[in-house]
């Protein structure tokens, strides 16, 4: 088959903070979005990305060393709505380097105060025999948007999934929240940075030697076209890297003493990355969020007319992908327990008669997204 061929996506990239009610809210929502992944073939060259992870985002990868054990946590969106795993931090585990992946499961975080709000934002570090869990929470659920009670917590762990509540804020600014928190385990060190608010406002930083308790240093600075929303990794030479977002995804060194380097763009289009570098001569694989899932015909919200959309929607027999070529080509449809559908196509018209009823996220035999549907009556 003919590979499919689609022009660029927009990108929405959305903190997973909080879920608003409103109509709007509900089609930006983070659930509109997949979490995807590439493989680094070259220096800051990666394959085609491809669909890590349906309705999920605030990915976070990190490899036990000299092993090939992976594990990556994502805040996880399975339907259907408020159920134990709506809105939940979840993890999922390679034991080859990131060529397999387990199906998710949701975390368990014991000890966690009653009436704190649910863990959100992940991020996990590997230090001696423990994993340690870092997330955004608060003693109370924000009323109206996130405030200054929203902090950096953390939880201890072995297996990834089973974590025991550290008390304590790792890092707590008075005035505002703290969300998106980016941790790193280097040199007997620890340093965390988090996003102070608009891209141009850069990000805190601070370091500590426990991993507990964290000494503010200063600000890191930043311009309106990079966003630290992302996550620090350790390279093949030892250097810790933090990877955000911006117009393209890009790395930056770490200098040392609270100093980074130059912005480097690695050419990818998404949101909130997280990079592991998977061992001598291996590359590095990365995860990301990637574009907003397009469901409705005529939104006005659309800001590249060159969106690919599924039309109609829902579908009932068939249905076309706007912006791509009219060549044969073989669609894949995933449904939300990750089954796969492969459906015939005779210029850019794709049968779904076969499929069963559902929600499913369409991509190409080559693994690039297109989009999602409901199939209905």
């Amino acid at each position: 088959m003919k590979k499919l061929l689609c022009n660029a996506f927009s990108i929405s990239v959305v903190t997973l903070a909080i879920a608003a009610s409103s109509a709007s809210s509900q089609e930006n929502g983070p659930w509109n979005s997949p979490l995807m992944w590439a493989e680094e073939i070259s220096r800051d060259v990666f394959t085609t990305p491809q669909i890590f992870q349906d309705s999920s985002g605030v990915p976070c990868v990190a490899r036990k060393s000299d092993t090939d054990t992976m594990y990556c946590v994502f805040q996880w969106f399975r339907e259907p709505r408020n159920t134990a795993t709506w809105d939940r931090v979840a993890t999922k585990m390679s034991s080859d380097g990131g060529a397999t992946w387990t199906e998710p499961v949701p975390i368990v975080v014991d000890g966690l105060p009653a009436g704190w709000q649910r863990p959100f934002d992940p991020t996990i570090v590997f230090f001696k025999d423990s994993i340690r869990l870092y997330f955004s929470s608060s003693v109370r659920m924000p009323m109206g948007g996130l405030d200054s009670l929203v902090n950096t917590y953390s939880a201890v762990g072995v297996d990834g999934i089973n974590y025991r509540f550290e008390p304590g804020a790792r890092f707590d600014e008075p005035t505002r929240p703290v969300i998106d928190p980016a941790v790193v385990y280097a040199n007997n060190s620890w340093l965390l940075t988090a996003p102070i608010g608009a891209p141009q406002e850069g990000a805190y930083q601070a370091t500590s030697s426990d991993g507990l308790n964290f000494t503010r240093i200063a600000d890191i600075p930043s311009d309106n076209a990079h966003n630290w929303t992302g996550n620090m990794m350790i390279d093949e030479e030892g250097t810790v890297r933090f990877y955000g977002s911006g117009q393209t995804l890009w790395r930056n060194p770490y200098n040392g003493f609270g100093s980074w380097g130059q912005f480097v763009s690695i050419g990818i289009r998404g949101g909130d990355p997280s990079a592991v570098a998977r061992g001598p001569g291996k590359g590095r694989w990365i995860v990301f969020v990637g574009p907003r899932y397009v469901t409705l015909v005529g939104n006005t919200d659309l800001h590249d007319e060159q969106q690919s959309i599924i039309t109609p929607n829902p579908v009932i027999d068939v249905f076309t992908i706007t912006h791509c070529t009219n060549a044969i080509v073989s669609v894949s449809c995933v449904d939300i327990l990750g089954r796969v559908f492969e459906l015939p196509s005779h210029n850019g018209v794709v049968s779904a008669r076969a499929l069963p009823d559902g929600m499913y996220v369409v991509r190409t035999a080559a693994g690039e997204y297109l989009g999602r549907f409901v199939k209905a009556l």
